[in-house]
């Protein structure tokens, strides 16, 4: 049976260990559908920040050669542990009976204000969709979820409730959200949370298979959809 990790701030040393693996995994599934983010485009005035084109490719929307990839390994690592010292982050990892990771999620409590300023700043009218629509006051905030596709190319969203919970067991009875370009995540959210999750599609269009068990409330003006998940009732 594979181990289950829980990084927070209380035994943020155990995100050592397995931070390369992670990020190897996270570099390697961000490369691939739906997202292709493999480069990165240098030029500030450039209107597409992530590529699918390989280094040394001209950047599709300004021409300027590709140089960077897309994520740099010390820089997710020191971006994780950022997050979990500084912002109450937790990190779920499951991990294979070798230590290596097969999966992680990554969230952290956050508001309206911040989370705008830092995941929306350059989609102007999300801000006022954000106030709007998004829990007021503090919520949880699932900034990633991605797996190692080398070992494990499937399945990986199994136990997106029982992930889910643990999330509401860290941070009580706060709201939960998220953004996703990912037709798989809808999918495990709707199956394991459909009953208390609300739905709000973005310009990226997708099958609509994926919506069995969940509310669609309305649309969000930017590429990436939002799920918003409330507490059980019990919680």
């Amino acid at each position: 049976m594979n181990e289950k990790l829980t990084i927070t701030r209380q035994n943020i040393q155990d995100l050592q260990p397995v931070a390369r693996g992670m990020a190897d995994a996270y570099m390697t599934a961000f490369a691939g559908p739906p997202w292709y983010e493999v480069t990165r485009c240098i030029e500030q005035q450039c209107p597409q920040t992530y590529s699918s084109n390989a280094i040394g490719d001209d950047c599709e929307s300004c021409g300027q050669v590709l140089v960077m990839p897309a994520y740099d390994q010390s820089q997710l690592q020191e971006g994780w542990r950022s997050i979990v010292a500084n912002e109450d982050a937790m990190i779920e990892v499951d991990l294979s009976r070798t230590g290596v990771p097969l999966r992680a999620t990554i969230a952290r409590p956050t508001d309206a204000t911040e989370l705008y300023t830092r995941k929306y700043s350059d989609v102007p009218q999300m801000q006022s969709w954000i106030n709007q629509t998004l829990p007021t006051g503090e919520f949880v905030w699932i900034e990633d979820t991605f797996a190692n596709l080398a070992i494990s190319p499937r399945g990986n969203l199994n136990g997106r409730g029982r992930t889910l919970g643990a999330i509401a067991m860290r941070y009580g009875a706060m709201q939960i959200a998220t953004r996703t370009k990912s037709p798989a995540i809808i999918r495990a959210t709707g199956r394991d949370a459909g009953d208390r999750t609300n739905l709000y599609i973005g310009t990226e269009s997708f099958d609509a298979s994926v919506l069995s068990r969940i509310s669609i409330v309305s649309a969000v003006p930017d590429a990436r959809s939002v799920l918003v998940v409330a507490p059980q009732k019990d919680q």
